[in-house]
Parts: C-alpha cells; structure tokens; sequence
C-alpha cells in the first residue's frame, strides 16, 4: 500500500488542478465573453478549452492583468514541479530498492 501513497497524491493533484482550470474558464467566460467566444469559434469543434493555453501564452488572456489568471499559472506550475519530484522519488526508490 506504501507504494501507492505517491500516485494517490499525484492522481489527486491532477483532479485539483482539472477542477481549478474549469472554474477558470466559467470565470473567463463570464468577465470576457466577446473573447470567449472567439476562442469557441476558432478551436476544434466549438471548445475553448484546445486555444486557452495558447491564449494564456501569447493571447488576449496573457495581456490581461487578472488576479485569478496568475494564481492559477502559479499554481498550475507549483503542482506540476510537485508532480515530477513525487515521480522522480517514486522511480529513485523503485531502483533503488
């Protein structure tokens, strides 16, 4: 069971970090929503989902200056560093041991 605790915990960051980006993009999509709908226009099969990371990179949503929209970023980077260093311990012990 020991063996598991590390993929519980990152399987559980990724369901925190998903629930995190969806209440996002209801933010976004309420407080922009000309934007919001450019972005379902010109993704894949009308979700805004496929264009919002290139939008947060380089977009209408990098130029904004929102609280929330740097929270998440900071957070979306914390937990993916979280992530790896739980991967990299998980693989060290299992050669290790």
């Amino acid at each position: 069971m020991t063996n598991y605790i590390g993929l519980i915990i990152v399987i559980l960051l990724l369901i925190l970090q998903n629930r995190y980006y969806l209440s996002l993009c209801k933010y976004l999509a309420q407080q922009h929503p000309n934007e919001w709908q450019k972005l379902t226009q010109n993704s894949l099969d009308g979700t805004a989902h496929a264009n919002l990371a290139e939008s947060f990179k380089n977009g209408f949503f990098a130029t904004i200056d929102d609280s929330k929209v740097t929270r998440f970023q900071t957070f979306k980077r914390i937990n993916l560093l979280i992530i790896a260093a739980i991967s990299a311990a998980s693989l060290a012990t299992a050669f290790l041991f």
